[in-house]
């Protein structure tokens, strides 16, 4: 009898030539082995998916789907389909986990039964690797909810592990982009709680083609109507609190990453 992996990692990539055979390395190095690492390449255009298959070499645990392209929730939600896990771990093509990203992650959840979905706090790097400052985020479901209760994730979508069985109770990814992430987070967290990882177990790539604001006001949009849906569902009083664009230029991007830097004491950087 075939035994099915523990995890199911899931690992949308598209056009990320120059990071992704560092990501998958880093996703086969973990501490703990029982995953499946299922790669999408979302139809790339470039040389990501010889990438993919020179990193994953003959490693059994790896599942390389090439597919037309469908964007980001197309992806995952292939992915989804494919898994196998009792849960979820994502991971992004431009990103890299500490060695010991999984094993943490299984230990809190299986010591804490209402937990559905467990993030970590990060590292944020440049294009070029250069360090920009810690990427901490709130610990607690309660602190957690309060974020989201202001329209503002507090969980990094690539860090996060998730109970499997929660997230196709949930209905799992919406076709939301650039927002499918927060709105499962929402809708999680009304069936069980949400919690990060103290530990700095993941390394966050920050990227104009990732965060630029040629789609700020696309999300402004689409944060409202989610916002407003679980406003609805959870039957809470008044109205959701009022969205703006963010990061509406390339400079506005630079200049925040600078400070960031700057801040955290990385003057080189």
């Amino acid at each position: 009898m075939v035994v099915p992996p523990t995890i199911s990692v899931i690992m949308p990539v598209y056009n990320t030539e120059r990071w992704v055979a560092d990501a998958v390395r880093s996703i086969l190095a973990q501490t703990f082995t029982g995953f499946e690492l299922i790669i999408i390449d979302d139809g790339s255009t470039d040389g990501t998916l010889p990438a993919v298959r020179s990193a994953v070499g003959d490693d059994p645990r790896a599942i390389v789907i090439p597919q037309a392209n469908t964007g980001i929730v197309g992806a995952l939600n292939a992915g989804l389909a494919r898994a196998r896990g009792e849960f979820i771990a994502r991971m992004d093509g431009d990103d890299l986990c500490d060695p010991r990203r999984f094993e943490l992650q299984i230990e809190r959840l299986r010591s804490e039964p209402q937990l559905v979905a467990v993030g970590t706090c990060a590292i944020a790097i440049d294009p070029e690797g250069r360090f920009l400052c810690p990427a901490d985020v709130p610990l607690t479901h309660e602190k957690i909810e309060k974020g989201h209760l202001a329209g503002e994730s507090r969980i990094s979508h690539p860090s996060v592990m998730m109970r499997t069985a929660a997230v196709k109770r949930a209905g799992g990814y919406r076709d939301l982009c650039p927002v499918e992430d927060f709105d499962l987070w929402l809708r999680l967290g009304e069936i069980g709680r949400l919690a990060n990882l103290p530990q700095r177990l993941f390394t966050w790539r920050r990227t104009a083609t990732r965060l630029l604001a040629s789609h700020a006001r696309r999300r402004v949009d689409v944060l409202t109507h989610v916002m407003e849906e679980m406003w609805k569902r959870r039957g809470l009083p008044g109205q959701p609190p009022s969205l703006q664009p963010r990061l509406m230029s390339r400079g506005e991007l630079f200049r925040q990453w600078g400070w960031m830097a700057l801040n955290a004491g990385q003057r080189s950087t």
